[in-house]
């Protein structure tokens, strides 16, 4: 935590990033989880090509599958993130179910339909950063709501598929089975939490 606020308030850094995580690349330091994937895509070639294809890439990851992580931090946080899960339990119960119940396929809903044609992938005929964001939510809502998640995804194979597909990429099948990859647990933000689940 102390190397966490040491990067956070070192002046040399502008502006400097709120919060982690942090990427420090070329004497810059970038915050943010939307900005660092679109950077990363961006220079690696794992994002389209064209402006428009971009920006589509950019809506998808940081105004829908980041939005969609938000809904599912909510429901174990409710009423605020300085109480702990236990201190709001009652209002994460409500908040969960009606997760479980309803919004959770909306989310998946709109990826499948948005697949719907074109599968596997969402913009067309190469992965982007896009269908990474989208696998980590669906690995998420498996560990995190794996009743509800199942009820879902067994109505959208298109999902599914997805899924499958960015499981099978070369480099992230390597990183998958590597201790890079850190297991889902009750400090991220994907947490099970038997009660909420339904």
């Amino acid at each position: 935590m102390g190397a966490v606020i040491a990067m956070r308030e070192n002046a040399q850094y502008r502006p400097q990033p709120f919060a982690p995580p942090f990427l420090r690349t070329d004497g810059v330091v970038l915050g943010q989880t939307a900005v660092i994937c679109k950077y990363i895509a961006e220079r690696h070639g794992f994002a389209p090509s064209d402006d428009l294809g971009r920006a589509h890439a950019q809506q998808l990851m940081m105004m829908t599958v980041l939005d969609a992580v938000d809904d599912v931090h909510d429901t174990h946080h409710p009423l605020s993130v300085s109480l702990t899960f236990e201190e709001q339990q009652e209002a994460a119960i409500i908040a969960g179910h009606a997760f479980a119940d309803s919004r959770l396929l909306v989310w998946l809903a709109y990826f499948y339909r948005l697949l719907s044609g074109h599968e596997p992938w969402l913009l067309g005929a190469a992965p982007c950063y896009a269908d990474l964001g989208l696998f980590q939510l669906v690995a998420g809502l498996q560990y995190a709501f794996p009743k509800a998640t199942a009820r879902a995804l067994a109505q959208l194979p298109g999902v599914v598929s997805l899924h499958r597909c960015v499981q099978a990429l070369p480099a992230i099948a390597r990183y998958l089975s590597s201790p890079a990859r850190l297991e889902f647990n009750e400090h991220g933000i994907f947490r099970h939490y038997a009660a909420l689940d339904q």
